[in-house]
């Protein structure tokens, strides 16, 4: 199931999609600066996941047990396996 989400938001909030187990896709759109602790935490569908440039900041666990997960953040993917890149790429540490 994807989710298209069209109204102008800046966060997404801790644990909004948790175990979200229909959730295969995610576009985040554009604006968007934090996605939070364990959003879509056990989403264990999620394949794909779009971050814009604009996210500064990610919570712990925000894709925890996504396995089958790639994300595509400035230019780059990063696999399940490397997830925590994704976050040090976000956050800067």
């Amino acid at each position: 199931m994807l989710y298209k989400l069209q109204f102008t938001f800046y966060y997404i909030r801790r644990t909004i999609f948790f175990n979200c187990t229909g959730l295969t896709s995610v576009n985040i759109p554009d604006g968007v600066v934090s996605i939070g602790l364990s959003a879509f935490e056990n989403c264990q569908s999620l394949t794909n996941a779009e971050i814009p440039e604009s996210v500064t900041e990610i919570g712990l666990w925000a894709f925890n047990k996504c396995q089958d997960l790639t994300a595509s953040y400035k230019g780059k993917t990063y696999d399940y396996k490397h997830i925590n890149d994704l976050y040090k790429a976000i956050n800067g540490n």
